[in-house]
Parts: C-alpha cells; structure tokens; sequence
C-alpha cells in the first residue's frame, strides 16, 4: 500500500498561522497555530512524514 495522499493549507488567523492537513477525502487529521508562517508549513510538513509511521504503528511522540 502506497503513503497516504495529503494536503495542507495555511492562513492567517488574528496574530497566528492555522494549519490544517486533510487527507484524499478531504477530512482533517491535523491542525494547529504557529507564530510564524515557516513554522505553520513547518508544522503542517512534518505530518507528512509522521503519516506513513502511524499507519504502520511505529509512530514517534515528537
């Protein structure tokens, strides 16, 4: 079985960066609020590459 599809989206909400990452059907499996818009994206990427681990049940707590 192939890496799940992913998307993400940022925008700016009052003094914060929201992220959101939602997968093929277009459900969000994460978010939150970042001070910057890098560590929004930054965020929002590191999902990426948890996705696969939590799949296969190897995820780390970071």
């Amino acid at each position: 079985m192939g890496d799940p599809m992913l998307a993400y989206a940022i925008d700016q909400a009052d003094t914060d960066w929201r992220w959101r990452v939602f997968d093929a059907d277009g459900e969000l499996v994460a978010g939150g609020f970042a001070p910057s818009r890098p560590e929004a994206e930054s965020a929002a990427i590191h999902v990426f590459a948890v996705a696969p681990r939590q799949r296969r049940g190897t995820a780390g707590t970071a």
